[in-house]
């Protein structure tokens, strides 16, 4: 903004706060930054100290004196660590255009009796990154503990999924009941005399708690509060975290770009930033696995599957959002529901998932369906197919040789949208057939391809693909004693 008025003429204007009280008048002089400063770019110039002198004919930011300016506004007799920002720019047309070139703190005072002034030294916001380890800084989570009930020992034993460990310094605490005042670990946990399961300490397996397991706690409790590392993050965000703890919001980074041979790269696991974010009252897990994913508009979503018997899965929709490189959960579905593949049309993603029952559509207590969600605004969920029309759809694939269950759920067949309507692969039970059905809309179905059953699992073998407006399938069949391919296409 001050660039426009650079190599003009105009006069030089400062302007200097300490504890936000304006300075200005009672400056003698600003001297290293003044000296430092480059003019057309005035916001960009940054410096490791800066000193100014101040003119003190009633010794009012002398540091011996105890009533002086500094502690007046609530800061120490010394000045040392009074916040100060200095302002630097133009005077445009008797108006002052100014921009922050310097913030930070003060080091020292140096009184000049002789000549009635002080010099204040100071010290930028880089100060504190130098001098100080960064603390309570990562991922926050919020989460339940459980006991390890098989951990022998006199101490409680509460083990942390080690994926989020270890915990930022000064980032724990402790809860066991919502009105409890948080409790901050203890350096070392007693051994003898009068023990207190609410003393705990913390390190890389989980949380111990003195004397044994807590007790008198609240359902749902204790619950600890911490921060995790930051993995696979990016180095900008990063780097702009740790500016913004040191209270430098208004920065330019430039990182230089390099020239790399063809590799993998990974972001971690999908969900890192989630798990133990969701719910309180569960334990940090995580929560489930992805079953499919897509790209669409800048954005990537993954399908992630709570599945039946994990007591603390979580079935739901999590958004990455490329341009600011961050996770959120977009949806979470019931805690009964599966999700194995989706599709995309829109707002609207169609979802193939089970809420119970078998996994394979021929048999009686399969609740196979599609859920539509639309995303439009606030996500709304309701079931496109359900599982009790005709034409069920099939979430099974039969596989051989792999013990007593042989359909099992992946997410390889594919759903499509195309045209007007939902393709997907279907059972019709009561007419020992299956194919591809096409939905145009809620539990309105129709069979595109049909095929018969040949008794030996073909219903669960079916897989098709639909381009240039065409549909392609195959599946096997059985007959005699031959197996063989067989393969459809359909114009629609």
């Amino acid at each position: 903004m001050l660039k426009q008025h650079s190599y003009s003429g105009h006069p030089l204007a400062i302007t200097v706060k300490i504890h936000d009280q304006d300075v200005t008048d009672d400056i003698a002089s600003v001297d290293d930054i003044a000296r430092g400063v480059d003019y057309p770019n005035l916001t960009e110039f940054r410096v490791g100290e800066a000193s100014f002198t101040l003119r003190d004919v009633h010794g009012d930011f002398a540091p011996n004196n105890n009533a002086n300016f500094f502690t007046r506004h609530g800061g120490r007799r010394t000045g040392r660590n009074s916040p100060v920002t200095i302002e630097a720019g133009f005077i445009v047309s008797g108006q002052r255009h100014t921009e922050t070139v310097f913030q930070g703190t003060i080091i020292r005072l140096v009184q000049d009796a002789t000549g009635a002034t002080v010099r204040v030294v100071c010290s930028d916001n880089f100060g504190d990154m130098r001098t100080k380890g960064i603390a309570d800084f990562g991922v926050p989570r919020h989460f339940m503990l459980t006991e390890d009930l098989e951990a022998a020992g006199e101490n409680g034993n509460y083990p942390i999924l080690r994926a989020i460990m270890p915990a930022s310094h000064g980032s724990v605490t402790l809860k066991t009941k919502t009105t409890d005042t948080p409790i901050a670990p203890v350096q070392k946990l007693k051994n003898e005399g009068t023990l207190d399961p609410r003393n705990f300490v913390i390190d890389a397996n989980g949380v111990r708690t003195e004397g044994g397991p807590i007790v008198n706690r609240q359902v749902g409790y204790p619950q600890l509060r911490m921060k995790s590392p930051y993995r696979y993050r990016h180095i900008l965000d990063v780097i702009t975290d740790i500016l913004n703890r040191a209270g430098i919001t208004n920065s330019e980074i430039a990182i230089p770009e390099r020239d790399v041979t063809p590799h993998f790269s990974s972001n971690g696991r999908v969900g890192y930033d989630l798990i133990g974010n969701i719910a309180s009252s569960l334990p940090v897990t995580w929560n489930g696995f992805v079953t499919d994913f897509l790209y669409d508009a800048g954005k990537w979503y993954f399908l992630y599957n709570g599945h039946r018997g994990n007591p603390n899965g979580i079935s739901q929709v999590i958004e990455y959002d490329v341009t600011t490189r961050t996770y959120r959960q977009l949806h979470k579905f019931s805690p009964a529901t599966e999700v194995w593949k989706f599709t995309k049309v829109g707002d609207v993603f169609y979802i193939l998932g089970s809420t119970g029952g078998n996994y394979d559509a021929n048999e009686q207590s399969s609740e196979n369906q599609i859920i539509r969600l639309d995303i439009s605004g606030t996500p709304t969920e309701t079931v496109f197919v359900a599982h009790t029309v005709s034409l069920r759809p099939q979430l099974a694939h039969f596989y051989m040789g792999v013990g007593s269950v042989f359909h099992r759920p992946d997410s390889r067949r594919q759903i499509i949208y195309h045209g007007n309507g939902l393709f997907y692969a279907f059972v019709d039970r009561d007419n020992s057939t299956f194919g591809i059905a096409k939905a145009t809309a809620q539990n309105t179905t129709t069979a595109v391809i049909t095929i018969n059953f040949d008794n030996f699992q073909n219903h669960a073998g079916i897989a098709f693909d639909i381009k240039n407006n065409t549909l392609h399938g195959g599946t096997t069949f059985v007959s005699g004693s031959k197996s063989q391919i067989l393969v459809f296409k359909k114009a629609l």
